[in-house]
């Protein structure tokens, strides 16, 4: 069997997460429902969620007092 080598076929570097565009997108939707913006750009409901508040949008929140 003959091993073909082709590096030219896969991406070296993983797709950018946290662009300029994607920032202002985000500033810009400060109060819409992170599902939402998750569904319109392609990711995660987390990762939006984890990106606003790394953007300071999203507010520090913890658990409730029961």
């Amino acid at each position: 069997m003959t091993k073909v080598y082709a590096p030219e076929l896969y991406p070296r570097k993983r797709n950018k997460r946290y662009t300029s565009q994607r920032d202002q997108f985000l500033h810009e939707n400060k109060g819409i429902d992170p599902a939402l913006l998750a569904a319109s750009l392609g990711l995660s409901e987390r990762f939006i969620i984890h990106y606003q508040r790394k953007l300071g949008v999203r507010p520090l929140t913890g658990n409730g007092r029961s």
